[in-house]
């Protein structure tokens, strides 16, 4: 199991590729608004709009599923492990 630093590395690596997917359904958006004004009735702005959001909408979903397992994984980490207690440690299996 990776470490905690190595946790915590992957979830702000994560977090950055969330914030990059806004910025391709920005761009997308831009370039489908100019695509609808320029082809007015073509279509091909819709169709950018959508490639846009699937795209973005993907990858957002996918790296808060990673990020969602890291934080599961980490608070596993963090979690206390308890000793075996001493009534079955020293519990005789015969018996």
């Amino acid at each position: 199991m990776p470490s905690a630093e190595e946790l915590a590395a992957d979830i702000a690596k994560s977090r950055a590729v969330q914030r990059k997917m806004r910025w391709v359904l920005a761009v997308g958006g831009v370039v489908a608004a100019g695509l609808w004004i320029a082809g007015a009735g073509t279509g091909a702005g819709l169709i950018a709009a959508a490639v846009a959001a699937i795209v973005a909408g993907s990858g957002w979903w996918i790296t808060n599923g990673h990020i969602q397992d890291f934080e599961r994984q980490l608070a596993t980490l963090r979690k206390p492990r308890t000793a075996p207690s001493a009534s079955t440690a020293t519990r005789d299996p015969s018996r």
